[in-house]
């Protein structure tokens, strides 16, 4: 359980707008075109897993 709750840590960004503007500088796609609300009440976005060598990774603002 502590390496799920540190993985999911290491996927919380300061400021995921910035985060995702850079990823998309370094042609990394998300799943939508837009930052959505999460169920946790937080903006998240998905990233391709194509881009992440076959992992689906979530974002979420911290």
């Amino acid at each position: 359980m502590a390496r799920v709750l540190k993985a999911a840590a290491a996927n919380a960004v300061d400021n995921i707008n910035a985060a995702v503007m850079d990823l998309k500088k370094k042609k990394i796609r998300s799943l939508s075109e837009e930052v959505k609300i999460g169920a946790h009440g937080k903006p998240v976005i998905f990233l391709h897993p194509k881009d992440c060598g076959g992992v689906l990774v979530e974002l979420e603002q911290a």
